[in-house]
């Protein structure tokens, strides 16, 4: 607005100063008027109305189209208004190609051929749609309306393993349900069988077939009776001339828990620590608990049996080490190393002596040696267990000497910038909880609170040590494993909070070779992605990323891509056809009523061309001005 008043007020001085001379005062005003546009990057938007090309036809030239090729040519040469025809499968052409092509690809068909400016698009397909970007995702720019029209058979033969649903954790002798979404189209009154195999044996069930497209869910139930990593293999009994066996096949795993997880305790100074401790730990029915106390050199104490026993921790026969008030100069460090490697867990508790430059690096709080006793507070940096961030809780009185955490630990609680619960991955994850004086504290929060923390903290705890053995808290899926070039690939991921719920906000993306995709949440703790299948290969994939303060990475993925194949023949994919007409304003058509189709109403569509004033055009324009207007003050006798 300012440099409007002022050119306005320029224009005045103009007139009044060269009114003499039309010559000059129109030179002046003109280069003031360009030198303004110039500065302020004014736009002149011009209507230039335009003529529409006639309408395109644009016929689907890919080998599954070889049964009803012809006969659409056929067809469409007994259309009696003007149009101009395309084909396309890979690519575009103007002419019938001497061969159909080997795959489709309407969504670069759709982007080419509206640079050839048509009035209307005519679409004539089959809808499968296999290589590249969905066409869904670029019918939001601007462009002519589409009329689809649905080429092809309506029924192809085919049943396939859709998707499993089956829980990630389950305990043994728990009964498991896992649900196996199966889709069939091409028979009528038959029954189809799916098959799990275990490993204990395998379950059947029948479902019936589908002569439509259609999807059934069906429900199988089953009990584990031994703990570990379980790979399950879903299988549909192959029908007779099935257009693929390929998808007949899906492969998934889940993690089966011992009911009860090995846990032994065990101090090297009985204190007050002890009791409270023991106590919360045989309050969890899923642990099975031995507990061993230091009575002196070489002599220990079994607390449930109330003997004396000669060796203390028993690392081969226990999931998790609970090390509280310990000497670290009484465990051996190599039985440490060969235990954390198993990936078990451990947590250690109370007040450490003996830490040197080996246990510095196992755990995840550093240490300097000694206690410093005060008064502590406790500041809860993230949700876990009975934890939450901004719970008010009793303070401490007594920590370990410490000067920060690993640049790996995941701090869980501090106290005056100083950690107090942290975690990290050694091999297993080790947990620690820097508090001296844990029983005192836990001696407060019943007597003032009256909350049970302790039991419920060390259970979880134990539990989230035993169950990510190896495993972590992102879980990445395909619905197979194998796939051609140029397929879409569509990759599920799980996520786990530490308390291993599933958890929901986490910014996530794929690993693949030099790409990174990102995940989208479709439901809690529940992500999806998808990519393209480009070169042929064997991949891993693996995904990667934040949940909240944390950077969690899953275990990877094999993938193939294998060559693309030729293309078969499908049922007509009425639903994508029936989105593209839609989303452009357009309408769906059967292909019979091609006979009947008459000439579109082509309104005129006016583009505009837009003048930039910005161009160094304007300013060499503006310099020659000035120029003149000198030139001609020379001539008359001025300056």
């Amino acid at each position: 607005m300012i440099v409007y008043s002022i050119s306005l007020i320029a224009v005045v001085i103009i007139v009044l100063l060269y009114r003499k001379s039309l010559l000059n005062l129109l030179i002046r005003i003109f280069a003031l008027l360009f030198l303004v546009l110039l500065t302020t990057n004014f736009v002149l938007p011009v209507k230039k109305p335009s003529e529409n090309d006639s309408p395109v036809f644009l016929v689907d030239a890919s080998l599954s189209m070889k049964p009803v090729f012809s006969q659409l040519l056929k067809t469409i040469d007994d259309v009696e208004f003007p149009h101009r025809l395309y084909f396309f499968s890979e690519s575009l052409c103007s002419r019938k190609p001497a061969r159909l092509g080997s795959y489709t690809n309407i969504t670069a068909a759709l982007r080419k051929v509206k640079e050839k400016n048509p009035a209307v698009i005519f679409l004539f397909s089959d809808g499968n749609h296999n290589y590249g970007r969905s066409p869904i995702d670029v019918l939001d720019e601007p462009g002519p309306v589409v009329y689809t029209f649905g080429v092809g058979v309506e029924t192809i033969k085919d049943i396939a393993v859709a998707d499993v649903v089956v829980p990630k954790f389950v305990y043994i002798n728990d009964t498991t349900k896992i649900e196996v979404i199966v889709q069939s189209a091409g028979y009528k009154k038959k029954k189809g069988i799916v098959e799990i195999e275990l490993p204990s044996g395998k379950l059947r069930s029948s479902f019936p077939l589908s002569l439509v497209g259609a999807q059934r869910r069906v429900v199988f139930k089953t009990v584990f009776k031994k703990p570990g990593e379980k790979n399950l293999v879903i299988k549909i009994r192959p029908e007779s001339r099935e257009q693929t066996y390929e998808n007949n096949i899906f492969y998934t795993s889940l993690n089966v828990l011992s009911e009860k997880i090995r846990v032994q305790y065990f101090t090297s100074h009985p204190s007050f620590n002890t009791k409270f401790i023991l106590d919360a730990l045989n309050k969890d029915s899923h642990i099975a608990l031995s507990s061993i106390i230091t009575l002196g050199s070489g002599r220990y104490l079994d607390v449930k049996t109330n003997r004396r026993i000669k060796s203390h921790i028993e690392f081969d026969s226990v999931d998790v080490v609970i090390l509280d008030n310990i000497n670290f100069d009484d465990i051996s460090i190599s039985d440490v190393r060969v235990f954390l490697k198993q990936g078990k867990g451990m947590l250690i508790i109370g007040s450490l002596e003996g830490v040197d430059s080996v246990w510095q690096n196992i755990l995840p709080i550093n240490m300097t040696g000694g206690v410093i006793r005060g008064e502590y507070r406790l500041d809860i940096l993230q949700p876990f267990s009975v934890f939450k961030p901004g719970d008010e809780v009793p303070p401490i009185s007594a920590i370990n000497r410490v000067y920060g955490s690993k640049d790996d630990a995941v701090v869980i609680a501090r106290s005056a910038n100083l950690p107090i619960i942290a975690y990290h991955k050694y091999g297993g994850i080790v947990f620690q909880i820097n508090i001296v004086d844990l029983g005192t504290w836990q001696f407060l929060q019943k007597g003032l609170q009256q909350k049970d923390i302790l039991a419920a903290l060390l259970s979880d705890i134990i539990r989230f040590t035993y169950i990510l053995k190896g495993k972590g808290r992102l879980f990445l899926e395909a619905v197979k494993k194998d796939y051609r070039a140029g397929e879409e690939i569509r990759v599920k991921l799980q996520s786990f909070d530490s308390s291993l719920k599933p958890a929901s906000g986490g910014d996530f993306y794929l690993k693949f070779g030099n790409l990174k995709i990102p995940f989208y949440e479709v439901e809690k703790g529940m992500y999806e992605a998808t990519f393209f299948a480009r070169n042929p290969g064997k991949y891993k994939i693996y995904a990667q990323g934040r949940l909240g303060d944390e950077i969690l990475k899953s275990r990877p993925l094999n993938i193939e891509i294998r060559p693309h194949p030729l293309e078969t023949t499908e049922p007509i994919n009425h639903r994508l056809l029936q989105m593209i007409a839609k989303k452009t304003m357009g309408k769906y058509y059967p292909v019979d009523s091609l006979k009947n189709l008459k000439a579109p109403r082509i309104k005129r569509r006016d583009t505009y061309t837009r003048i930039k004033f910005n161009h160094p055009i304007f300013a060499v324009l503006i310099i020659l001005l000035f120029s003149f207007d000198w030139i001609l003050r020379r001539r008359r006798g001025g300056i």
